[in-house]
């Protein structure tokens, strides 16, 4: 979720319930709908207690899925190095620098497609996945397959290879974002709690109505916010959440830095003679 989009949530949550106010106030013409000022409170309570648990389970469940999201990046980029290094031991350099590079393309096609694909992708959707990555994680387990057909440590390899696809589909996986249900049930919810807590303060003097239902509408909205950054976490802009790929670009200069920069591991990934993805952008 980016910055503007979180501030249009607060400003809009904050609209309604001034909205709310001006309207129970002219309606009811400075008398409570509901003249037992002891009900009037215990609903309000219920109410409130109901949104908050509401709000607070589906924070909990989008904080968990930020945290596994960003777990799952570092333990993918962690896996494409040991992957790369894995494949030192292969003495055949022809087999071994095609493993490495394939590692490289894959760092790349995960930090330039993976984190800017968005809705657009047809494999990770909103979740940040994108074709190109998956095709060159096809590629890298091709090369690491005809190097255990050759008779090289078939457990390092492959225990590699099994580690990126995991993580990878662990991030693409928790990095999914709440269904479109769920955002209408949390709307409505605070909502109705901002239109009974307007309806139902039993006081004559507006400026309290206004401090006590504008608080409880901005505490509202910044869960709302927080719920859609933590939600979507490939999405977010500073100062909001976001997991970054700075992890990937981390491994992809590790990787660098233990082939010594070799020319043809770290080269462009253009120039293997394997066509490109269609529609896919060039990395």
């Amino acid at each position: 979720m980016t910055l503007g989009t979180a501030l249009a949530i607060v400003v809009a949550t904050l609209l309604f319930a001034v909205g709310c106010i001006m309207v129970s106030r002219r309606a009811a013409a400075r008398r409570p709908i509901f003249r037992d000022p002891g009900m009037s409170s215990e609903v309000r309570n219920d109410l409130m207690f109901a949104v908050t648990i509401l709000l607070g389970f589906l924070l909990l469940i989008a904080m968990t899925h930020y945290e596994s999201s960003g777990e799952a990046s570092v333990n993918e980029a962690r896996a494409v190095v040991a992957l790369a290094s894995s494949a030192d031991g292969i003495s055949n350099p022809v087999l071994r620098r095609r493993i490495q590079h394939d590692a490289v393309c894959y760092a790349r096609a995960v930090l330039q497609d993976d984190w800017t694909a968005g809705d657009t992708s047809a494999v990770g959707g909103e979740a940040g996945g994108s074709l190109r990555a998956d095709f060159r994680l096809n590629e890298m387990s091709r090369s690491v397959s005809a190097a255990v057909r050759a008779g090289y440590d078939y457990d390092a390899l492959m225990s590699g290879d099994n580690d990126v696809r995991t993580n990878r589909a662990a991030r693409l996986y928790d990095g999914a974002p709440f269904s479109t249900a769920l955002w209408v049930i949390s709307g409505l919810s605070v909502a109705l709690l901002l239109l009974m807590a307007a309806m139902l303060l039993a006081t004559e003097y507006a400026w309290v109505q206004y401090l006590i239902v504008g608080s409880t509408a901005l505490i509202l909205a910044f869960m709302l916010a927080l719920i859609g950054a933590f939600s979507r976490p490939f999405s977010g802009e500073a100062p909001l959440p976001m997991v970054s790929p700075v992890v990937m670009q981390t491994a992809l200069g590790d990787i660098g830095q233990y082939v010594n920069n070799d020319p043809i591991v770290m080269r462009s990934c253009r120039s293997t003679g394997v066509a490109d993805v269609p529609g896919a952008a060039r990395g």
